[in-house]
């Protein structure tokens, strides 16, 4: 498989598994469900990226993302959650949501889409999420190995249609949109 993922960090599976677990009994209970146990299947984290508004003007925004945390994708009853673990500027971790909805099915959808068109590839990328806040934008990042000239892709998890294979943005592209709708939204259009 030529799409690679960092190492989760240190304790976040049994972070996610312990506030996942607990969230999901007391949602079970509420509803008048029973004592029996919920259960649940979590993905490999993706890494979730982020960059200042203020970068979004370069042309080389993404050399200035950072890591705020990680997305763990989870399965629970034919329902797709995700549960995100925050990282401190001083590197500390703790739980910090468990969502569900419309984003989340379009997260997975997403994601699915970006290891059938790059599962198989000769190129070396790693899975990431890219969250722009004030652009009201997430995607999916394959970041290209260091070692290739091939560019980097984004795949938008916008609300909508199901994904599709166009809707891979090579990196030139991505961030000619980027920038313009920062432009956009700094003139308060």
């Amino acid at each position: 498989m030529t799409i690679a993922r960092p190492e989760e960090p240190v304790g976040g599976n049994v972070m996610v598994e312990k506030y996942v677990s607990e969230l999901l009994a007391r949602e079970h209970a509420l509803v008048g469900g029973g004592p029996e146990e919920v259960t649940f299947a979590t993905s490999v984290p993706l890494p979730v990226y982020t960059v200042n508004f203020s970068d979004l003007k370069e042309r080389d925004f993404l050399s200035k993302t950072f890591q705020i945390g990680w997305r763990y994708l989870i399965e629970s009853g034919g329902e797709d959650l995700v549960a995100d673990i925050d990282v401190n500027k001083d590197g500390k971790s703790q739980f910090g949501a468990l969502t569900r909805g419309e984003y989340v099915d379009r997260l997975a959808q997403v994601t699915s889409l970006a290891e059938k068109l790059f599962g198989a590839s000769k190129e070396k990328f790693l899975a990431r999420i890219l969250e722009i806040p004030p652009l009201y934008l997430v995607a999916v990042w394959m970041h290209r190995d260091e070692k290739t000239l091939t560019e980097d892709r984004f795949l938008p998890a916008l609300l909508g249609s199901e994904p599709v294979a166009s809707e891979a943005e090579k990196e030139s592209a991505f961030v000619e949109k980027v920038i313009a709708l920062a432009k956009q939204r700094e003139a308060g259009e």
